[in-house]
């Protein structure tokens, strides 16, 4: 879990907590972890693409796949807003900035 967790940045922008889900194969009920915000800026959901099914990164929606080194570095730069707590949270305190550049030496140190 710790990795995982790293990697969805909790418990700074994310929490996580078990639930229990119902398989479509057999109907058995078993636990999930899931992550969930726990802010977020009030227009994420208008200025978020629409509900997918599945992704690909070449879809109508407009975000293509970006690999976590080179997010890292973006972020770490902070190019064009490629802040992810920026993009989620709004222009926010500077605990934001801290955090998105823990992440990003995260994302370096363990991508590639």
């Amino acid at each position: 879990m710790a990795i995982l967790d790293e990697l969805e940045a909790y418990p700074s922008l994310y929490d996580r907590q078990q639930i229990e889900i119902q398989k479509c194969s057999d109907s058995s009920i078993v636990l999930a972890w899931i992550y969930l915000l726990k802010k977020w800026k009030s227009d994420l959901l208008e200025t978020s693409s629409e509900m997918m099914e599945n992704y690909s990164s070449l879809g109508e929606h407009g975000r293509p796949y970006v690999d976590r080194y080179v997010r890292a570095i973006e972020m770490l730069e902070d190019d064009l807003g490629s802040n992810i707590y920026r993009e989620i949270l709004g222009d926010s305190e500077d605990l934001d900035n801290f955090l998105a550049q823990k992440k990003a030496n995260f994302d370096l140190k363990t991508s590639k």
